[in-house]
């Protein structure tokens, strides 16, 4: 009776103790040099045979318990496939920069635009006389440096420019803008963006357009940051080459940072009076230059592949009064929706991402004119989503995005047939993407449930907005 309390008293010892300590002295049946109770596969401690295959249990041995070696290896497991999916990814995307760098040498033609206006300042020659030449008059003064090669070596230095711009875009989304990013973001966003026909458009034409989406990124991580002396230098100085993303000057407003908006505009206009001085005509190229960047080309430049809402009634023959007030509806629920997002405030980048893709779709929607191309500015807006701050219903809502967006990844439909071609295609998709996102903007916010949104000690559950 004594002995057999004694072995209870030890059991209950040994139980109280962390699995696999080690104890002075044998306990129970089996021995202190085993972890207790024992996590052997295939054994049993009222097996007879137990003894004759491990011994008598007094010896020492070493052992490492078995849950343990299952958990190591199952991490390692997991290791190596998100390294192999992450290394297939950069496999794939190295492929695709490939091909676009190739295609961008050999095609290049809205850079050569450019080139030429460049070549003709140097040369005397008005850069207006070219009905493709729809940029700033500081665009061709930028350019001067490139002007001096020639045309296809130009060609080259601009497409390698252009895919390196699109790597940084997706790599400061992916880095600038969420928080932890796991390493298989960046070589999937990459790979999606140059899979699509929009990022085929910018990388095949080499745009100049890549210096805005390399910059978007820093500037909304700037904003968020509330560095406005950086953003308005930057945000200057890719309105300088092409004002593509003049809107985000609405950001420094709603901030009233003054001073980030007298760099956005004073940069620009600083170029601008430089490249008009240098440029022949002279200040009298003024008028030109403001009809260029307010209603296009004189010329009809590929009128099916508009994709603004102007562009696509256009080619359904609306006429010009009904374009009007489809523009100004457009402008007004994106100004709404802006207003709105903005005085809801948010945590970390999520503000300014939504705020600033909700000012740069809406310009572009209601432009008299833009292109499929700019469908790459709203990667920020679908990787921020990533971001474990971002509220669950914006990332529903950006999921629900994508559906539209995925008519940019299907076969392109025969342009010639207006007005149902290509540009009603994408134009479509972007219209739906900012209708859908100017609703969630504008969409009353649901309070917390009794349920759901009360927390110990009557806390409430407040979602990041």
């Amino acid at each position: 009776m004594v002995e057999h309390s004694t072995g209870v008293a030890r059991a209950r010892a040994a139980a109280a103790l962390p699995v696999g300590t080690r104890t002075a002295h044998p306990v129970g049946r089996w021995g202190g040099d085993r972890p207790w109770p024992m996590p052997l596969s295939g054994s049993c401690p009222r097996d007879p045979g137990h003894r004759d295959r491990f011994g008598s249990g007094n010896e020492h041995v070493e052992e490492v318990p078995v849950p343990v070696v299952q958990r190591a290896l199952t991490v390692v497991a997991e290791l190596a496939q998100r390294r192999a999916a992450t290394a297939a990814l950069w496999s794939a995307a190295s492929v695709c920069l490939v091909l676009r760098t190739w295609q961008g040498a050999v095609n290049a033609f809205d850079f050569l635009v450019v080139h030429a206006a460049a070549r003709g300042v140097l040369a005397g020659r008005d850069p207006y006389a070219d009905p493709l030449y729809l940029y700033p008059p500081g665009s061709a003064l930028l350019t001067l440096p490139v002007a001096l090669l020639p045309s296809s070596a130009a060609a080259v230095v601009a497409s390698l420019a252009c895919v390196a711009a699109v790597v940084v875009a997706c790599w400061g989304s992916a880095r600038l803008l969420v928080a932890g990013a796991p390493p298989w973001l960046v070589p999937l966003t990459l790979l999606v963006v140059l899979v699509s026909p929009a990022g085929g458009a910018l990388t095949v034409s080499a745009n100049t357009e890549f210096f805005a989406v390399a910059a978007l990124p820093f500037l909304y991580r700037w904003a968020a940051d509330e560095r406005w002396g950086r953003f308005g230098v930057l945000l200057g100085l890719t309105l300088a080459v092409k004002p593509i993303l003049l809107a985000l000057v609405v950001l420094a407003v709603l901030a009233r940072s003054w001073r980030a908006v007298a760099w956005a505009v004073g940069v620009p206009a600083v170029t601008s009076a430089v490249g008009l001085a240098v440029t022949p005509g002279g200040s009298g190229l003024l008028p030109v230059v403001l009809e260029r960047l307010a209603h296009g080309s004189p010329e009809p430049v590929s009128p099916w592949m508009e994709v603004s809402v102007a562009g696509v009634l256009r080619n359904g023959d609306v006429g010009a009064g009904w374009i009007l007030l489809a523009r100004v509806l457009v402008l007004l629920l994106g100004a709404a929706a802006v207003v709105v997002r903005w005085s809801r405030g948010g945590a970390g980048a999520s503000r300014t991402v939504q705020v600033g893709t909700l000012l740069v779709l809406t310009s572009i929607v209601g432009a008299p004119l833009a292109w499929d191309h700019y469908a790459v500015l709203l990667v920020p807006l679908f990787v921020s989503t990533v971001d474990g701050a971002t509220a669950s219903r914006h990332r529903r809502t950006v999921l629900w995005c994508s559906v539209p967006l995925a008519v940019l990844l299907v076969p392109r439909l025969d342009p010639v047939r207006e007005p149902f071609g290509y540009g009603f295609q994408a134009g479509t998709a972007l219209l739906v993407v900012l209708v859908v996102l100017c609703a969630e903007a504008l969409a009353p916010r649901r309070s917390p449930s009794r349920r759901g949104g009360a927390l110990a000690g009557g806390a409430r559950r407040v979602e990041p907005a």
